[in-house]
């Protein structure tokens, strides 16, 4: 059986300060009306965390989102399946100032052709397949709309960090900790596979199977589930492994959330720049395909799992609280209305230079000493 490491980190890691966060830029503006919009479902639930955000931390600002369809995931977004919803939308577009259109920019042309939104600022945030497959056409249809640029992933902010700001995904991180809840008995690593041959699915799962032959686990593979559902699950893990190619996603910043390691991955200029925005040590176990195997076996060991535990739960108080990521979006829809660039990727990162340096990360207690696994040790 695994020693699970005690106390729990969920309910005592130790808590980044936030005091720092006064002192970043307040909106210039007044309060603003802004319209959060998903041509199709709310990708990984980030419109409407940052809706959520924003009520909660700039009650002064007016901030809807809306999705034109719901899937399997069923995040609480408000989805435009009714007349009632409908009505909310065509209001919502009319009385906003800045419009914030998520992932395709191949709708926009469609978009202001039905809505009188001639010189509506606009944000365009892309999340990840069109701006991949066609970044050419993405970029030209910023430049044509006089769009600000936004991307909620680091390796999408390289296609061109010119045109391009990076708006990390945000949650209620107090909230994500209450998912948290150990079965005990066997190592439970989790998986939201969506993707396998983009998350190397199978390549975990066969170093599962070599990890097994040396201590009781059980692979939690977490799909085709609503998020609530899914969020039940991961608290439930030990260990979560999310992909090693485009670098981490909201699955991992949900575990970290909750105080559980994550294994991830990503190609060198990504990895080169979350080093440099992040630190040396990076919040995840790094892997490729061929080390899923080493790097889960690290994790094994407790005073390791305590400290990748602690690590990413102070990376997601970084950059992933609500409280680190509303003034990101503050700047950008403030100069969406006043139709300047921004660049902030160009030294006035909020989420890089504008934050402390990492804390030291404190040893762990005697309790997880003690439960070091000595028959997996070299």
């Amino acid at each position: 059986m695994w020693l699970r490491p005690t106390p729990w980190l969920a309910f005592h890691s130790p808590r980044i300060h936030e005091d720092h966060l006064a002192d970043l830029p307040t909106a210039r503006s007044a309060a603003l009306k802004i319209l959060n919009g998903f041509h199709g479902a709310d990708t990984g639930g980030v419109g409407y965390q940052l809706q959520e955000a924003f009520r909660a931390l700039r009650p002064d600002w007016e901030y809807q989102t809306f999705a034109a369809n719901q899937n399997w995931i069923q995040y609480p977004t408000e989805v435009l399946s009714t007349r009632e919803a409908q009505g909310s939308w065509q209001r919502a577009w009319d009385a906003a100032d800045v419009v914030h259109v998520n992932n395709h920019a191949s709708r926009l042309a469609q978009l202001i052709n039905r809505f009188p939104m001639k010189g509506k600022p606009l944000v365009v945030e892309s999340h990840g397949t069109e701006l991949r497959e066609d970044p050419e056409y993405h970029l030209g249809r910023l430049d044509r709309y006089k769009a600000v640029g936004a991307v909620s992933t680091l390796d999408l902010y390289l296609i061109d960090p010119e045109w391009l700001n990076w708006l990390p995904v945000c949650y209620d991180l107090d909230w994500l900790g209450g998912f948290r809840k150990p079965p005990g008995g066997a190592l439970r690593i989790g998986h939201a596979p969506t993707n396998r041959n983009v998350k190397g699915t199978m390549a975990f799962l066969d170093a599962c199977e070599k990890l097994s032959d040396q201590i009781e686990l059980e692979v939690v593979l977490i799909e085709k589930k609503p998020w609530l559902e899914c969020l039940a699950l991961k608290g439930t893990c030990d260990i979560y492994y999310d992909q090693v190619e485009l670098g981490y996603g909201c699955n991992a910043v949900e575990c970290w959330g909750m105080g559980i390691p994550v294994v991830a991955g990503a190609q060198p200029a990504t990895l080169a720049e979350m080093r440099r925005r992040f630190g040396a040590e990076l919040p995840f176990v790094e892997a490729t395909e061929d080390t899923i195997y080493e790097a889960l076996r690290l994790l094994v060991d407790p005073v390791m799992w305590y400290v990748m535990a602690t690590r990413g739960r102070t990376h997601v108080e970084r950059f992933h609280s609500r409280r680190a990521v509303v003034p990101i979006a503050t700047e950008l829809y403030e100069a969406a209305l006043e139709g300047r660039p921004v660049r902030l990727s160009a030294g006035g990162e909020r989420g890089a230079s504008a934050q402390p340096p990492l804390l030291e990360q404190p040893a762990p207690p005697e309790s997880v000493r003690v439960g070091r696994l000595a028959e997996l040790a070299d």
